[in-house]
């Protein structure tokens, strides 16, 4: 959750569509339009749906959010070897 909400931090202040919905989303919903779709909720719900929980994703820290996942995972796992492991170091 943390990725997505980076990558929404990083996407929204350069977007001015998402920006623009957002503000007539916000709009519609103080006139009690619940009918309005939501960019933000839409947003993280794309990104949410879109993660490869395969384990095949390329480990990038500048990717995708499944592609930040993985590296996050490579990282993780070479800190837990370095830690754990018994090397000829």
């Amino acid at each position: 959750m943390k990725e997505v909400a980076e990558d929404f931090k990083a996407k929204f202040p350069k977007d001015s569509g998402m920006q623009g919905a957002s503000l007539t989303s916000a709009i519609a919903a103080l006139k009690g339009d619940a009918s309005a779709s939501e960019p933000v909720s839409k947003f993280f719900t794309d990104a949410l749906g879109g993660i490869d929980l395969s384990g095949k994703a390329t480990a990038k820290a500048d990717g995708t959010v499944s592609e930040k996942l993985a590296f996050a995972q490579q990282q993780s796992e070479a800190e837990f070897k370095k830690a754990f492991y018994v090397t000829a170091d």
